[in-house]
């Protein structure tokens, strides 16, 4: 037994449970430790309620290739950013995304920054970054205060500020650049390149001049990417202001009165869309279902949406007529996106509804087989809405 015993020991002894090592001392003596080892520290910058960041703690901090790299080149430390010295930092710098990953010097000044959730090879890479003079963020702040770029520089910097999260500082720089040239060479192609990838304000100087001389960027560019462009921006405006969940009612309907005003594609398709996003926001389901109505019957609505429709009014609606129409829309989200449990669950939730419950209970069954054959970190919730309609729908 004894040697048995020993045999044991000596296997648990050589497992290695690899993960990354995150200092547990003071936000001070991180820096020091920093300074001292010549290395830099990276933050784990997360919050306790953030999905994104459970999953990289879970299946990216804990990779062997990844905690190798980060033990031997920085000094790492994990804080949340609502509570304790996290506060402190969130604030010092902007921290506004989760999770988000900061990459500093010994005294405390941000060399490189990144966001999200990526898998080993894409997070070891922004690693690496942190320590390329040539692509840390801090060299491209330093070559922007200099004043010394062109435009393909500020492309490269804003793409940069773009993938780390940093929107609103892309639309600053943008706008400052912008300040700089000529309305009339907005439609240059090193200006236009700028324009079409990063501005999205519609109230922005760059935009109100693309939409007056229309004519002209389409014979430039093409009437498609020119009517693309001005689609994506007034989106942008709707779904900011839906967002903000503010009741303006004057905002939205301005923002309206300037897309009628505006010949492009599919404007009228777009009007729709933000409708029913405002009337969902104020809850003003009488006239989110006539506005359903008339939007699935004038265009072709992708799946996402027909499903997303449909469940609204499985929520929302007790009208008999409207609920059919409903059951027919989300059959057909089904038939165009095969094998989607979200999909198939909203129309199992309205055949249940409209009192079809014998196929509603087979086909709710259906959405629990896919989700525990394809399980995931965020089907969890979902699993447990579909065990208790399976019961509820038994009664």
């Amino acid at each position: 037994m004894k040697k048995l015993n020993l045999i044991l020991a000596l296997i648990i002894s050589t497992i290695s449970f690899a993960q990354i090592n995150f200092e547990s001392t003071t936000w001070n003596q991180i820096k020091a430790k920093a300074k001292k080892e010549h290395k830099l520290i990276f933050v784990d910058a997360y919050t306790s309620w953030c999905g994104p960041c459970k999953w990289m703690a879970k299946n990216v901090f804990t990779n062997d290739t990844v905690a190798q790299y980060f033990n031997s080149h920085f000094i790492n430390a994990k804080l949340d950013m609502e509570k304790g010295e996290g506060l402190e930092i969130a604030k010092q710098y902007t921290v506004q995304v989760y999770p988000t990953y900061l990459f500093l010097d010994g005294d405390g000044t941000l060399i490189h920054r990144a966001v999200g959730a990526w898998y080993a090879s894409f997070f070891i890479q922004y690693a690496k970054d942190a320590e390329n003079p040539e692509k840390q963020l801090r060299t491209f702040d330093l070559k922007y205060n200099s004043g010394n770029w062109d435009a393909q520089f500020l492309k490269t910097y804003l793409s940069l500020l773009n993938e780390i999260g940093l929107r609103k500082d892309v639309q600053i720089k943008l706008a400052t650049y912008l300040l700089k040239q000529k309305e009339s060479d907005f439609i240059i192609p090193e200006n236009w390149d700028l324009i079409k990838i990063f501005s999205n304000n519609h109230n922005s100087k760059e935009f109100k001049y693309l939409v007056s001389h229309k004519n002209e960027f389409d014979k430039k560019y093409g009437e498609e990417i020119i009517d693309k462009k001005i689609y994506n921006v007034y989106d942008n405006a709707f779904m900011t202001f839906i967002n903000s969940k503010t009741l303006d009612t004057l905002t939205f309907n301005k923002i309206k009165s300037d897309v009628l005003k505006t010949s492009f594609k599919n404007n009228g398709k777009l009007i729709f869309n933000a409708e029913l996003r405002y009337y969902e926001l104020i809850e003003d389901y009488n006239m989110y279902s006539k506005t359903a109505n008339t939007y699935v019957t004038s265009y072709e609505v992708n799946p996402y949406d027909l499903n997303n429709i449909a469940y609204v009014f499985y929520e929302h609606i007790t009208d008999t007529d409207l609920l059919k129409k409903a059951e027919e829309w989300a059959k057909t989200a089904v038939d165009k996106q095969k094998n989607d449990p979200y999909f198939i669950d909203t129309y199992a939730c309205l055949l249940f509804k409209n009192n079809k419950k014998q196929k509603a209970l087979e086909l709710e069954q259906t959405v629990l087989e896919i989700i525990k054959k394809n399980p995931n970190d965020y089907a969890s919730t979902f699993v447990a809405d579909v065990e208790k309609n399976i019961s509820n729908w038994k009664k």
